[in-house]
């Protein structure tokens, strides 16, 4: 079972092996003979799965849940955050993801226990913030009405001004930071930094991390507190001490300050991309510019789900949705499908991928349901596009 632990995020409209997903918000008569309950999930896996003769329906009230399939003597996992059917005799169990799930399922009779022969763990939990490298630590003091210095930096740069006040210039763009404050520099960003009219100092940290940091955590000052003060005076003392493992220590606490940061933030309300609260209108386009690109750099590997995409970038799901429809006019979901249809268009009119290899390279669950949808955008069937339009 080398991918016990690889996790499938379930799409809409599409079939599985253990059954499929039901359209969110819609309301369901079940068959006569269901019953439907709520109850708690599991929060841990267990070697006991359930059975039902007939089909049955299960959905996630308030979270997501993990479902285990188990076939062939081996488990797929799938992320459920939507309603599903579950075909009669397949074996599984349901479980929470994480925290306290309630759902509810509906069902004829009541489910046969089957013990199976191999391991069942949970996956692993996974990381927000991952720190790869810390490259750089400085505390730096500086005259007042001093240029500091010129960089473009391609990895983040974390500055805390610990007295005095620094003005950072980058993207045409003005911000002062005054003590206290914390501002973290983006990849890839051009900037001039001077102290004010005051003597100042102030902590440099130069780092790289796994996955991009939240388009609301870089390029705006945040207010810091004595939590954050103590974060960075321990990385200071551990990088000039120089003790054995200093640079665990160093990347432990910095992960930690980021997550501080990102929670100080509020929860839906850091989300906010507006204007006098978290970021300028042109950092919300530049976030919804960021998630664009994220989708078209994995769009032929898989489904991405809304709640996975904001994930990556640190947004609700909801709030995600509404900026993305305000900035291109689409959902998500119609972006991901016109992106997908445009790209098997593209490969039909070069001529050299059959409607079947094209419809599998954009993982597509058939080719039925692939000529359904490229016959709706584009008014025929994929067999007889390109001839057409020639």
């Amino acid at each position: 079972m080398d991918n016990k632990y690889k996790i499938s995020y379930i799409r809409e409209y599409e079939l599985y092996e253990f059954g499929y997903v039901l359209q969110p918000g819609n309301q369901y008569t079940f068959p006569e003979g269901y019953t439907y309950y709520e109850l708690d999930a599991l929060k841990f896996a267990t070697s006991e799965f359930n059975r039902f003769e007939d089909d049955c329906f299960i959905e996630p009230l308030n979270g997501t849940g993990l479902l285990f399939i188990y076939s062939d003597n081996s488990i797929k996992i799938y992320m459920v955050d939507k309603p599903i059917c579950i075909t009669g005799g397949v074996v599984f169990l349901f479980v929470a993801s994480h925290g306290d799930l309630k759902f509810s399922l509906a069902a004829k009779g009541l489910a046969k226990t089957i013990e199976i022969g191999i391991p069942v763990e949970l996956p692993p939990l996974e990381k927000g913030v991952t720190v790869e490298a810390v490259h750089q630590i400085n505390y730096i003091e500086k005259k007042a009405n001093k240029h500091i210095n010129t960089m473009h930096h391609v990895l983040y740069e974390i500055l805390y001004v610990d007295k005095g006040s620094l003005i950072c210039k980058y993207n045409n763009t003005l911000r002062r930071i005054s003590s206290g404050q914390i501002f973290i520099i983006d990849k890839n960003t051009r900037y001039y930094l001077d102290s004010e009219n005051e003597n100042t100092a102030f902590v440099s940290i130069v780092f790289n991390t796994k996955n991009p940091l939240s388009g609301a955590l870089v390029n705006r000052t945040i207010p810091g507190n004595l939590e954050i003060f103590r974060k960075f005076k321990n990385i200071i003392n551990e990088n000039e001490n120089a003790s054995l493992f200093y640079l665990d220590i160093i990347i432990s606490e910095l992960n930690i300050l980021l997550v501080e940061l990102i929670r100080s933030l509020g929860k839906d309300d850091m989300y906010e991309l507006q204007s006098g609260n978290m970021v300028s209108q042109a950092r919300k386009n530049e976030t919804v510019q960021e998630v664009l690109n994220y989708i078209d750099a994995n769009i032929m590997s898989g489904d991405l789900t809304v709640e996975e995409i904001g994930a990556k970038f640190f947004l609700t799901s909801s709030y995600l949705s509404k900026i993305f429809k305000e900035e291109t006019g689409k959902t998500i979901s119609q972006y991901k499908r016109d992106k997908r249809l445009e790209i098997s268009k593209k490969a039909l009119l070069e001529g050299n991928m059959t409607v079947t290899e094209v419809s599998e390279m954009m993982n597509y669950c058939s080719i039925h349901y692939f000529s359904s949808e490229f016959k709706k955008k584009y008014g025929y069937p994929p067999s007889e596009y390109a001839n057409k339009i020639k």
